[in-house]
């Protein structure tokens, strides 16, 4: 999971009003997109489609850590629900993808070639996640550009047909775009997909979030039971960096703060 503190992105364009992107509570993202390893036995076991899992069953033992993909809006929502995550909202996805400071690629402010797995690679399907090390977002967050379109909640501008829903990033399958950019009159153009919340497709897979705080609650007595779980803690709350140490703070000071948010902490201070 990386760590996301609170904050905003302000995406701008020559015409119309900004959209300000951001979360108000520290969040934690997977770092990748959920991988068929991670979704296939949640699939056939508590997915009630039969088309789901016609397409789970035919995932080979090589491809395992290829993006999940093929599940609608509503068994994203119960997927992440089922492990205690929801699905982001657009514009806190678009802050995670574009960081602090807007960048219109999830690696910067200017286009590079061959750091996404995208229709410019001629792959022609998903690679693993976390292969392109030069895309990922000062977050620490891969293929948020490229290899599977990922689900969102609430929409910007809310389709008028209720049956409509958002996914955004793009895929192996569409060519290389900003995250934003201005369109030809001049406002906000998101690379977005328009598609019916019951859309099936390859190119289509899920990145869940959850609130930081309630979520190492919840899990505190798991995050402490591990081997050698202070030390990896501390690992990981130094590669989270110092950004994070005043989120990790307040949580810290707050009634029964679970000793995993003191670890995570000072590795984050060093």
């Amino acid at each position: 999971m990386a760590f996301v503190p609170p904050g905003e992105a302000v995406l701008l364009a020559r015409t119309g009003t900004a959209l300000v992107c951001g979360n108000a509570e520290p969040l934690l993202v997977q770092r990748f997109e959920v991988t068929r390893r991670e979704f296939r036995a949640w699939a056939l076991e508590r997915a009630s489609s039969p088309e789901l899992a016609s397409v789970v069953e035919t995932w080979t033992e090589d491809t395992l850590d290829w993006p999940a993909s093929s599940m609608t809006l509503d068994e994203a929502r119960a997927y992440a629900a089922d492990r205690g995550l929801r699905l982001p909202t657009v514009r806190e996805w678009l802050r995670i993808a574009s960081g602090t400071r807007a960048q219109p690629w999830p690696w910067g402010q200017n286009e590079i070639s061959s750091v996404a797995n995208t229709l410019a690679l001629r792959f022609d399907r998903p690679t693993p996640v976390g292969t392109f090390e030069q895309g990922r977002t000062p977050f620490g967050t891969y293929d948020m550009l490229g290899n599977v379109w990922e689900w969102v909640l609430e929409p910007v501008d809310p389709p008028l047909d209720p049956a409509l829903a958002w996914s955004l990033g793009g895929s192996f399958a569409s060519r290389q775009r900003r995250l934003y950019e201005t369109g030809p009159d001049g406002h906000l153009a998101l690379n977005v997909q328009e598609l019916d919340a019951a859309s099936r497709s390859t190119d289509l897979g899920v990145r869940c979030v959850a609130e930081a705080e309630a979520w190492l609650r919840l899990r505190a007595d798991e995050l402490e039971s591990v081997s050698g779980a202070r030390e990896r803690l501390v690992r990981l709350g130094a590669r989270w960096g110092s950004e994070v140490a005043p989120a990790l703070e307040r949580i810290a000071r707050g009634d029964g703060a679970p000793e995993c948010v003191r670890w995570l902490l000072e590795g984050a201070r060093q």
